[in-house]
Order: structure tokens, then C-alpha cells, then sequence
């Protein structure tokens, strides 16, 4: 009988970088789409069917949760994300997410290139709640590629 693997177990590393090459921990990844878009033609004088004729792929943006921390392993990062949203300075980086078995062994994957970032957000800060600060990324990315382990 075949095991169903959990989505909390997975890994992102980036690279592409010496100085940002690490990996993160984030609690949700999401974004990890793509679809084919399709230009619809119909054959003249036939209306039984309508051809779908493959024209492009698109890629939905990578959106990556994580709460944050006293001391943070992710500056570099966040200080990437940073350098592209109020500076303009855009560094293309690689970025690989692993989904991991019960013994840490990665099973299927998606390494994205050419990684720029789009958004970076926190949720509402509040006197009242205790509540984590989560701060959302969403990047964007020229290419995706499955990783498989056969």
C-alpha cells in the first residue's frame, strides 16, 4: 500500500548567490502551478469540435510564508527581497523546493529560475493578540522544472 506524503515535510533552498545561498525554513509554500494556455480554433463548416492548440505556459508566483524571528538566518534574503522592491537592484536567483519523506529524503521537487521578487507583506501587528508576525514573499520566475527521484 502506497504511503500519501504530508505537505509539512520540505525544504527551500536558494542559490545563484555565494553570499544567499542557504535555506529557509518557511511554514507554507504555494504557487507551485503551471498551466499551458491554449488558442481555441475552429475547423470552418465543422461544429462538432473545436481544436485547443498549445501557445505558451504560464507560471503562477511562488508566495512563501514564514513567521519572523529575534534573530533571523534569513536577512540575506529578506535584504534580496529588499534591494528589489525599494531599491530597484534585481539579483536572479535560483530556487529549489523539495517536498521530503519521513526520513528527510527528498521524493518530488520544482527548481524555478531566473527568481526575481514581486511583493513582500506582514500581517497585522496588534497590541491585543499574540499572534506570529508572518511575512509573505512572492516571487516570480522565467522557468520551472520538475525534480524527480526515480
Amino acid at each position: 500500500m502506497e504511503t500519501p506524503l504530508l505537505g509539512l515535510h520540505f525544504k527551500v533552498s536558494f542559490d545563484g548567490d555565494p553570499s544567499l545561498k542557504q535555506e529557509i525554513d518557511f511554514q507554507e509554500v504555494s504557487g507551485l502551478g503551471t498551466s499551458l494556455e491554449t488558442e481555441t480554433l475552429e475547423e470552418g463548416g465543422n461544429t462538432l469540435f473545436t481544436y485547443h492548440l498549445p501557445k505558451k505556459t504560464k507560471n503562477e508566483k511562488i508566495t512563501l510564508k514564514r513567521s519572523v524571528c529575534e534573530t533571523d538566518k534569513a536577512k540575506s534574503i529578506i535584504k534580496w527581497v529588499e534591494d528589489a522592491i525599494y531599491n530597484f537592484t534585481f539579483k536572479p536567483l535560483e530556487i529549489k523546493i523539495l517536498l521530503l519523506n519521513s526520513n528527510h529524503e527528498p521524493i518530488k521537487g520544482w527548481s524555478f529560475s531566473y527568481v526575481t521578487p514581486s511583493k513582500i507583506d506582514y500581517s497585522g501587528i496588534n497590541a491585543v493578540n499574540q499572534a506570529l508576525v508572518i511575512e509573505t514573499l512572492e516571487l516570480n520566475y522565467l522557468y520551472s522544472t520538475p525534480i524527480h527521484n526515480d
